[in-house]
């Protein structure tokens, strides 16, 4: 399986090679450091760390260890529609920084109007009326717990 074989709903987590990447996994302890939604056709919405949301390529990603992952149960055209249109909203939104900070700190800092990517995908879920983490607050969002939950299944990567 390759990347380009992600499919509209499917999360790709990354394992990245940086320093801060290393601390966020460190901090919560992660084998991975960053989540994104894949759209298909080669795309993902991705918010990461000094940046807002936007669509990027998924070939960004190819040298990177990654595991991809695939919802359970089929998402509907009306979800479907409502993740697209929570995620032009959205558009331009800025990575939650203060956040990142206190995972380094030890403390719970949220940043208003920004997020992190691991929120970013729990909410683009939210959208449609879909949980992938019921038994935790939307401040507990991390990428491990994504990469854990059991409303996905790992369908392919080199991570």
């Amino acid at each position: 399986m390759s990347l380009l074989d992600a499919q509209f709903g499917d999360i790709l987590c990354i394992k990245s090679k940086g320093f801060i990447s290393k601390i966020i996994r460190l901090r919560t302890l992660s084998r991975i450091n960053h989540v994104c939604f894949c759209l298909g056709e080669g795309k993902v919405a991705d918010i990461r760390l000094f940046s807002t949301l936007k669509i990027r390529d998924i070939k960004e990603f190819e040298r990177e260890k990654w595991a991809l992952l695939r919802p359970i149960s089929v998402i509907t055209e009306t979800q479907k529609a409502k993740i697209m249109e929570f995620i032009d909203h959205h558009m331009g939104t800025k990575y939650d920084v203060l956040a990142i900070i206190g995972i380094f700190c030890n403390l719970n800092l949220r940043s208003k109007n920004r997020m992190l990517c691991s929120n970013f995908i729990r909410r683009v879920f939210q959208s449609a009326g879909l949980e992938v983490l019921r038994e935790k607050p939307l401040a507990a969002a991390y990428p491990e717990l994504i990469f854990q939950s059991l409303f996905f299944r790992k369908i392919g990567g080199n991570l």
